[in-house]
């Protein structure tokens, strides 16, 4: 058990780290993904979208830990927003905006989201582990499974494990919708979102 508790706090503070480059510097990734030689189950993938699903920034406002919760988001949030070798990566409130939503903007990774206020990012951020039957994460990277890329939009539906006050938000999950990478912001639901934040 504590070993397990050790492994958990390990993964998940590398996972919750959020990149502080700037948009102009180089960001591209060090490695390539290392090809995964086993998959996560189908039935974890959902082929139709949930309709309805609140926005990320709400849910994880307005939830404890235990709670059951489902929530739009994309993928990303940070340079790295995956584990390697757990099925663990960050998601992002729809209405932030990552940088290839930022006309004239060319940072090279634009799911680490580096233009956005920290503030708004610490509020619309979570930290999503696809488990197994047995609780724990798939012992693979998430990145290709299940079409799960960098930008695309996915919507979660799990339980609350961990909240505080610090932005950390983790919810675990066997159900994921995955959807495409969308191609313009709702400006004004954008707007909407930074004021407020």
């Amino acid at each position: 058990m504590f070993l397990k508790n050790q492994l958990t706090s390990v993964t998940l503070l590398s996972a919750l780290c959020l990149s502080l480059t700037g948009c102009g510097q180089n960001n591209e990734k060090t490695e390539e993904a290392t090809p995964t030689t086993a998959a996560i189950p189908s039935t974890v993938f959902m082929t139709d979208k949930p309709s309805n699903a609140p926005m990320l920034r709400e849910v994880k406002a307005g939830s404890q830990v235990g709670d059951k919760v489902v929530f739009e988001a994309r993928v990303g949030g940070r340079m790295e927003p995956f584990v390697e070798g757990m099925a663990i990566f960050l998601t992002a409130d729809p209405r932030l905006l990552s940088c290839d939503q930022r006309p004239g903007d060319h940072c090279p990774v634009p799911w680490d989201y580096c233009c956005e206020d920290m503030d708004a990012l610490k509020a619309g951020t979570a930290t999503v582990q696809i488990i197994d039957p047995n609780g724990t994460p798939f012992p693979m990277t998430a990145e290709g499974q299940g079409g799960i890329e960098p930008l695309k939009t996915v919507v979660i539906e799990g339980t609350v494990t961990e909240k505080d006050t610090n932005g950390v938000f983790v919810v675990n999950t066997s159900s994921i919708w995955v959807g495409a990478i969308p191609e313009n912001p709702t400006t004004s639901e954008n707007t909407e979102s930074n004021q407020e934040s």
